[in-house]
């Protein structure tokens, strides 16, 4: 199908397929961004939604998620995160919010990688390979 085949229906689209084949909105296999931090971080914009953050540290580093005062995702948002050097990954909330994990808030080891949804105000949830 082309998109001369799709049936719109209050603003749902059925049989659309792009050129390349995707099913995507943007119509390419993948548009996920990768950043790389070498120092603790503190999640700083909302460009990260949907997409990477490495952390590249030879030491300790603490990636912070803030309050909703200070940068505002929308509720369902995800982000990943991928420990890419040695130094072992610590995720925090600011002062005031809950960070929900089991069965800790570290990244296991180099190449461990998590991911971080926000599930309402200063409320997020951290699963993945992770470590006390």
């Amino acid at each position: 199908p082309t998109l001369s085949d799709a049936t719109i229906t209050n603003l749902d689209i059925t049989n659309l397929v792009f050129s390349d084949g995707t099913q995507t909105g943007a119509g390419v296999a993948s548009i996920t961004g990768f950043t790389e931090k070498t120092a603790s971080y503190q999640l700083d914009t909302l460009s990260h939604k949907d997409n990477v953050v490495e952390m590249n540290s030879g030491s300790a580093v603490t990636f912070t998620i803030p309050l909703e005062a200070t940068t505002s995702w929308p509720v369902g948002a995800s982000m990943d995160i991928i420990q890419t050097g040695a130094g072992q990954v610590t995720i925090a909330i600011e002062s005031g919010g809950t960070l929900n994990y089991t069965p800790g808030n570290k990244l296991r080891t180099q190449w461990s990688s998590c991911t971080i949804m926000k599930r309402g105000a200063d409320s997020w949830i951290l699963y993945g390979d992770l470590t006390a």
